[in-house]
This record gives C-alpha cells, structure tokens and sequence, in this order.
C-alpha cells in the first residue's frame, strides 16, 4: 500500500511543492522541469477551488474553504512556511 501512494501523481506533486517551498535541492533536472508544471498549473488549480467554494453560500464552512486556498496561494507566491494561525 505504501508503495501505491508513493507512485500516486498526487503525492508527488505533494512532494514537489514542498521542496520548492523549503528551498529543497532536488536530485535530478526531472523534477526541476515537474516543479515548473506544476507551479504552472496550482493557481489555476486554487483559483477554481476559490471560485466553486464561494460558488455555493448556502454550504457552510465556504468562507472558510476559501480563506484556506487563498492561505495555500500565498505560502506558494512567498515560498513561507506558516508556523501558526495569525
């Protein structure tokens, strides 16, 4: 099982965007090239799951959904790790 998730493209992108948040070296010029796709494509990615959060009103907790994207954009844009609420 343990293997199944190392080898889900999900984790890795997982994997991919906390090196480059940490400022992590990475072994091979592969995941160089994965981690431009995949910063490529994350705002995009965060900008639906803002827009489809603040879609639906009647869903409670929505506000919440989208303060926590819009949270994730920044630790991304300023490559911070946040320690604590504010």
């Amino acid at each position: 099982e343990d293997a199944d998730i190392m080898a889900d493209p999900h984790t890795k992108c997982f994997l991919l965007l906390q090196a480059w948040i940490v400022h992590a070296q990475l072994p091979i010029s592969d995941y160089i090239t994965d981690t431009k796709s995949v910063l490529d494509q994350v705002p995009r990615l965060l900008s639906a799951m803002q827009y489809v959060s603040m879609d639906d009103a009647s869903a409670s907790g929505s506000l919440d959904l989208f303060c926590i994207f819009s949270r994730v954009r920044q630790v991304i844009d300023q490559r911070i790790v946040v320690k604590a609420d504010p």
